[in-house]
This record gives structure tokens, sequence and C-alpha cells, in this order.
């Protein structure tokens, strides 16, 4: 076998493990066999990895057998221990415990007053507690391409239940006295002591790049860390822990000790790093790469370095599959092997400034399919941006960082203070280049969330196009290569428009209303309403660092999951916060051509702040009312109310109509039933197809009269779990299901997606009823 090939049998054991929930990957594992005998391998090569695949592939799932839960739902009475930082976010507790059997729950708990909010910043990880609370399944996603946290603590954690303590207190716990708890409670208070000593802007990021905790970051910045591909940058990686070791060994051959003797300190030191850093998967590989570098030291044996970092990809996910699914597993792995297997690419480069572009373009090319995937979306100021701020980060802040903290903990005179300031300094030069970067046009390109196909395209191009770049003795070489990268990257851009299917999807919002619709080729985008909540004042304590938002959280995600870039129309049907809470938060984050508005003679002081806010964003707005239309892309639009008759904001809903190949679609807004009446009067002839139950399916709406006149065969009620109003009202229900229509409904189905084609209409949501 050759020396260099370990590699290849960890791909076959991802794939296999991948393979066992998204079948589309044997397209992968057809192309890796394709490759294997492209490349001659060996026998030894050959079984080894087909033995790998088979044992992933099987193991796999006998994994998550092994760690299925042993706890009934009826189960109220718990002990275990605290497994994770406990975070305190204004009025809520949340932290992982594990039990004694090892199984692991997520505890979320209301806390009650300010004392007891501060008596919690006592626990930290290893603090034994027992107490009862009630059991319940973890929230699942409940719309399209949205966040899963049932299937995101599943496989980050293996956790299957929710834990809501009836009555929790710092005194139901106690802290076992161990060495492994005493580095967790050390890694606990000096988060504590920075968040409290540090300055506000500072802290969190200290935090982050020492200890790996990210949760005193503002979670606006931290997205606009992502959104430029700069996310690595706050978190613990190889670079911190090689840093860290390498001072740790400089001092301890300073303090005259062997070479050997010091190589076996930082084995002994590794795993404390591991643990006071946080064990996230990033640090994981770092710290067993590290190790091994250290073993093969001490045997003075010599191992390519992508064959160590396949061991330890290979070890951890002996231990935990599901590994794979992490995102910080995937890009820390992805990327670094992606550096080592270009490694020629990067030596022949002359000067160490060409050697940083190149490694900088690998590491963007490696990443731009999970970036992709999961943000939909990637900055072109981002590869200039690493090329910046990589060498100042390495260089400077985190040798700063650790200094700081040295004489911050060791120093008595706060001399620390000085370097703090600097660091305070440095960040905000750092958030202004990302601002500035931010602001410059074409910067940020959103091509949507690739389907498996169009990945599985993507994902062989860019392997191709490294592969001829490796191969390549000039660059005109890379011609071939560099412009069919170019084409599949414009044909994922220009895929929307090419789609002759059009969309119709009622986001779920909760108690709410947001629908997208897409016309046929993207020839024009309508979003009508954008859902929201009333937030009722909290004492200064309870506030939450983010407070939650349905245009920034649902909606937003999902226009650019869809590869939405602008909005032809923002139709918000009337004031209601419920309707048009997130409309500031979608303008703010995409283009948005215009808002139409109900025309009326009596808005109130709600409505004419928002109007006037969007008016300042220079944003179009138009009243409309009953008898206007206009036409995008061959398809018309008729607004069927307003008239200035209505008196309350739902009566002043814009009623909206058009047909979309062979289904025509009637939105209500909160029309009620006097407003009902008017519009059968009005239209007599008008029959429909899809109906938007008007407000959520109120017994206020939705008469037999006007069910009678419309005929729908299809109606779509968005209304939010368990909420306090009862919608939909079980009268609504009955009046429809006795007309034999069809009812999708957000609280029961999640998001509903209506896709047209000209010959029949499809209906996907995503909940099933049955699960």
């Amino acid at each position: 076998m050759r020396n260099d090939s370990l590699h290849m049998i960890v791909l076959a054991a991802i794939i296999a493990i991948v393979t066992t929930t998204e079948r589309w990957w044997l397209f992968f594992l057809l192309i890796f066999l394709i490759i294997l005998s492209r490349k001659q391998a060996s026998i030894p090569i050959l079984f080894c990895t087909c033995v790998s695949f088979i044992f992933f592939y099987f193991y796999t799932p006998y994994y998550e057998d092994l760690h299925s839960t042993s706890l009934s739902p009826q189960t109220s009475r718990f002990e275990g221990a605290i497994s994770s930082q406990p975070v305190v976010d204004g009025d809520r507790l949340s932290f992982r415990m594990e039990l004694s059997d090892g199984e692991q729950l997520q505890i979320h708990y209301k806390i009650r007053s300010e004392n007891q909010q501060k008596a919690f910043a006592a626990l930290s990880p290893g603090i034994l507690c027992t107490f009862d609370g009630s059991l319940e399944k973890p929230g699942q996603t409940r719309n399209f391409y949205s966040f899963d946290y049932r299937a995101f603590l599943k496989s980050y954690y293996g956790i299957h239940w929710v834990l809501r303590p009836v009555e929790f207190s710092v005194g139901q716990c106690q802290f076992q006295d161990n060495f492994i708890n005493r580095l967790h409670q050390y890694r606990h208070e000096q988060i504590n002591k920075i968040s409290k000593d540090f300055p506000d802007k500072l802290s969190g990021m200290v935090n982050a790049l020492l200890f790996g905790d990210r949760s005193g970051i503002d979670e606006t910045l931290i997205t606009h860390y992502q959104s430029l591909g700069l996310i690595h940058l706050l978190a613990v990686s190889g670079l911190h822990v090689g840093s860290a070791l390498g001072l740790t060994f400089f001092l301890l051959l300073r303090f005259g000790m062997t070479r050997e003797k010091g190589l076996w300190g930082l084995l002994g030191i590794i795993p404390l790093i591991i643990i006071i850093t946080g064990a996230a998967p990033s640090v994981l590989r770092a710290g067993f790469m590290a190790a091994i570098v250290c073993i093969l030291s001490l045997l003075r044996m010599k191992i390519p370095p992508i064959n160590q970092i396949s061991i330890v990809c290979f070890v951890l996910l002996l231990i935990k599959p599901t590994y794979i699914f992490h995102l910080g597993f995937q890009l820390s792995f992805l990327i670094t092997v992606s550096i080592l297997l270009s490694s020629k690419i990067i030596l022949r480069c002359k000067s160490t400034l060409s050697q940083l572009f190149a490694a900088s373009i690998i590491a963007q090319i490696a990443s731009i399919p999970i970036v992709l995937w999961n943000f939909y979306e990637f900055s072109l100021w981002s590869l200039p941006l690493n090329m910046i701020l990589i060498p100042l980060v390495t260089l400077i802040i985190l040798p700063m960082i650790f200094l700081t903290f040295i004489l911050y903990s060791w120093v008595p005179i706060p001399v620390w203070v000085v370097f703090a300031k600097m660091l305070e300094l440095s960040f905000s030069l750092i958030h202004f280049l990302m601002e500035v970067s931010s602001s410059l046009p074409f910067g940020l390109l959103t091509f949507g969330r690739p389907d498996g196909m169009m990945m599985f395209i993507l994902i062989v191009t860019l392997i191709w196009f490294l592969i001829r770049w490796e191969k390549a003795v000039s660059y005109h070489k890379l011609t071939t290569p560099f412009f069919v990268t170019i084409i599949v990257f414009i044909f994922l851009w220009i895929l929307p428009y090419v789609d002759r299917n059009g969309y119709v999807t009622m986001v779920d919002v909760g108690q709410g209303d947001a629908i997208v619709v897409e016309l046929p080729f993207r020839r024009g985008v309508y979003v009508i309403d954008s859902g929201g909540f009333f937030q009722f004042e909290k004492e200064r304590w309870m506030e939450r660092r983010k407070s939650f938002n349905t245009g920034e959280d649902i909606l937003v995600p999902y226009l650019k999951a869809r590869g939405i870039r602008s909005i032809n129309a923002l139709i918000l049907t009337h004031g209601h916060i419920d309707h048009v809470g997130g409309a500031l938060e979608v303008i703010d984050s995409i283009q948005v051509e215009s808002v139409l508005y109900g025309k009326s003679s009596m808005y109130d002081n709600s409505e004419e702040q928002l109007l006037n806010h969007i008016q300042e964003k220079g944003i179009p707005i138009h009243l409309v009312r009953d008898g206007m239309k206009w036409t995008t892309g061959g398809q018309t639009f008729k607004v069927l109310g307003p008239n200035q008759s209505g008196t309350s904001k739902n009566n002043r809903s814009i009623i909206l109509y058009f047909k979309l190949y062979q289904s025509r679609f009637l939105f209500m807004g909160d029309m009620e039933k006097e407003q009902e009446a008017r519009f059968v009067r009005s239209y007599p002839n008008l029959k429909i197809d899809v109906l938007k139950v008007g407000h959520h399916g109120s017994d206020t709406s939705s008469t037999q009269p006007f069910l009678n006149h419309v005929q729908p065969e299809i109606a779509l009620i968005s209304a939010g779990v368990d909420n306090r109003y009862q919608h939909p009202a079980l009268e609504v229900i009955n009046r429809l299901a006795k007309q034999g229509v069809s009812i999708y409904r957000t609280d029961l189905d999640g998001g509903i997606r209506l896709k047209l084609t000209p010959y029949k209409t499809e209906i996907e949501t995503v909940l099933n009823r049955e699960e």
C-alpha cells in the first residue's frame, strides 16, 4: 500500500456515512471508484477501501441504534451532570446534561428572577443536579431549507429530548470534585471573569479565541462574519492550538527540559487544551494531529501529513460517525486536506505572498459547496479579506490575546488594560473593514441551495479544477477547467430563470402570514406579508442578546435558499404586526423594488411609522385599492380589495387574485365577513382553485355564502401551533371539509409549497401529519 493512500480509505468511510441519509451520494461512490481505477490502485488499497465503505455503511445505523433514547416521555425525575457550558441569555438558561447511563438531554429553563439569574453564574460543567421536569421532543424544521433543531441535537450530541425543569435552583446542584471537572470549572470561571472585566466589544472575541465560547458575541456580528466567509476567524482551530503548544514547548526547553521530555509534556498538555478550548471538532482535529506529531517525533518515524490527518479523521468517525454532519468538522478537515493535497500548487509559488494567495484560493474553492449548502451565498470579498486578516490574526492579534490573558491572570498591576485597548482598536478596524466590504457592490453572490444533482456537478467540477491546477505546468493550461468552472457557476446562477415551473409557498411564520410567489422562469417574485409577533416590554435583565424576528430569521433565509436576489413587490396586506412585523428586515436583506399597501384615509400611528421607515429606505410605496391591476411576465395580478368603506385594519386587507397556469389563486388577507359579503356582490362570477383562507381561519371569516361563491378546491391556512386564538376555528374547518376542500395548514403541515406546471399542480409540505 502506498504511504499516502490512507485518505482514500477515509473518503470511502465518509461516502458510506453520508449515503445512509443522502442517497444521491452514491454518485460520489461511482466517481470515487472511477478515480481509483484511473490511479491504478493496488489490490490492498481497493480491498481496504471496500472494507471501509461496507463497515461504515452498516456501522453508522448500528451506532445510532446504540445511542437511541432509553427514556419514557412520562419520566419526571432526573439526575445528571452538566456536560456543557451553561448559557444564561436574559430569562433563559440552557445547558446539556448527561445522565448516569450516558444519555444526554438538552435543558431549557425559564429564569424566574434577576437574583436567580445571577446565582446561575455559579453553574459549570461537571456539577451534579437533581430536579423534576417534563420531556418533550426537540422542535423540528417547519420550513423548507430551515434549521432543523431536532436533527442538530441528534447528530451533534446524540440528544433525543428537551427537558424543561419545573423548578430549578443552584441549591439542587453540587460540585463533583475531580480533575476534569476542575478544568471545566476553570474554563467557566475565566469566561465569566473576562466577560465581566474586559470591554463589552472585546470580551466576546477574547472568549471565542481563547476558550471557544462565542456566546458573548452579538449574533448580528456572527452573521456578518459568516456572510463574508470569515467565520473561521472566530473558531479555535489548529492555528490556536499550534501556537499554544509551540509556546509551551519553547518554555519547557527554556526551563531545561530535554526535547524528549518536552514532547512527553506536550502529550500531557494536549488533552487539557482540548477541554479548556471547548473540544469543538476543529480543536479535536488540531489536538489529535499535534499528538500524532509528538508521538512520531518520539518514535523517530515519518508519516506524510495527509496520512496523519486521515488517521485523525478515521478515529473520530469511529468514535462518532455523526461528526461528519458537523459544519465545523466539515470545514476544518476539508480545507486542511485540500491544502495538503494541493501542496504542489503552493510550493510552486515563488514568494510567501503568492503561496498565501494560492492557499487562500484553494481553501475558498474547497469550502464553496459547504458554504452554499448552509448559507446559500458567498462573498467575492472573502478571498482578499482572508489574505489580509489571516496573517493579521495569526501574527499579531492571537499572540496579543495570549499575552493580554497572561498579564491579566498573573500580573497584579493592570498592565493588561493597555493591550486590551490595542486589541479593541484592532477588532474595531477589522469590523470597519468588514462593513466597508459589505457595502461594496456585487460583493455578495446569492446562488441559493443547490439540489442534489447540482451539488454533485459543482463538487466534481471543483475537484477536477484543483487536479488540473496541480498538474498544469503553466497557467494557460488552466484555461479550459477555469471556463468550465465558470460555466457551472453561471448555470447555477441562471437556473431559476430556465425553470418553467411556478411556485407559491406559504412560509410557516407562526401566528402570521408570509407567502412567496415565484413566477415561471423567475419573471417575477412577490412576497405577500412578512409575519411578525407582538413583543412585550421586559425588565432589562430578561432581555435576550438577540430578539427573534420572522423576517430576518425565517423569511429571508427561505428567500436566499431559493436564490431570490430581488423582489418585484412586497405586498403588505394590512398593518397588523403578524403581517408586517418582519417587513423592514426583508427590505434590509434583499432588494425590494416596491411596496404595495392598502389605500385608506385613516392610517394609525403604527402604520404611518412603518410607511415612513420604508420611504426612508428609498423604497417606492404604491397605495392600492380594488380595481387596480398589473401584469408581470405574462401574469396579471388583480387587486379585489380593499375599498375605502373598510374601517378596521382587517377589512382594509389587500385581496389579491391571479392565475398561474391552470390554477386561480385568491389571497384574502384578514378580511372579515362584512367585507366578504361586499366581495360576493362585487364579483358575482369569480371562481377560484386555491384560497388563502382569511384571518388565519378565524370564525369571523370564511362564511358559508363566501365559500359557496368562490368554490375553492384547495385551502391554505396560516396559523401558529397551539395559538391562543385557537385558529383555525373548528367551524371553518368543518365548512371547508363539507365542501370537499383539501385543507393545508401551517400549524400541522409546516411550510406548504405549490409547484405549478403547465399540466398539473403538485403540493409539498415540510411535515408529515402521520409521523
